[in-house]
């Protein structure tokens, strides 16, 4: 399907899209743009999840080389403007801004209630709602991407709270407590449910 959601405006730009076309197609309109072909993955639908990305990419920013730092983080070879990339199930999400962003995209499901004792700190308590689990990973998740040197073990140092205006998120590090204000939003399809947080 066409772009599934896109918003623009002067601090960022970001772009949804919902896979429901097959892998060929994907190839077939990057092929040009990759001549020496395109890189291995382990399964099909993370290869297919990172076509989607590049398609999305090319649709919002033109053809643009793409590398990683070594924390994995996707940049613009030859461009200023920042960018951070995200996927679960079927949603490909991308987000473009002149500064620092960070975005996640999760599609909730009964793996959160498995792991909540291992991202959620001690004041944090969204119970056994399966959206608002995910939505708590999310922001945690985003507020890793955005910080420097943090890893996955950060997670349950980081504090979620909702505010009037989005989340907060909160973690202490060498007696500094540092802010992250953070954006939602949750998308419904007939069979599917995702959340999604980014900070610009």
């Amino acid at each position: 399907m066409p772009i599934y959601f896109h918003e623009k405006n002067d601090h960022y730009q970001l772009a949804l899209w919902y896979m429901t076309e097959p892998t060929a197609y994907f190839e077939s309109l990057l092929r040009e743009h990759y001549p020496a072909g395109f890189p291995s993955f382990l399964t099909a639908a993370r290869y297919r999840q990172w076509l989607v990305s590049r398609y999305l990419l090319l649709q919002l920013a033109g053809p643009s080389p793409i590398a990683h730092t070594p924390n994995g983080k996707p940049f613009f070879v030859h461009r200023q403007q920042q960018l951070s990339i995200s996927h679960s199930g079927r949603m490909v999400a991308v987000m473009l801004a002149p500064q620092r962003i960070a975005l996640d995209i999760e599609q909730p499901n009964s793996r959160m209630l498995k792991i909540k004792d291992s991202f959620l700190s001690a004041q944090e308590n969204p119970g056994k709602d399966i959206q608002q689990l995910a939505l708590w990973w999310s922001a945690k998740e985003t507020i890793i991407k955005l910080s420097d040197g943090m890893t996955i073990d950060y997670m349950k140092r980081i504090h979620i709270s909702e505010e009037k205006k989005g989340l907060l998120g909160r973690i202490v590090t060498n007696g500094k407590e540092q802010l992250f204000p953070l954006q939602y939003r949750s998308f419904q399809l007939p069979d599917e449910q995702y959340v999604m947080v980014y900070a610009a």
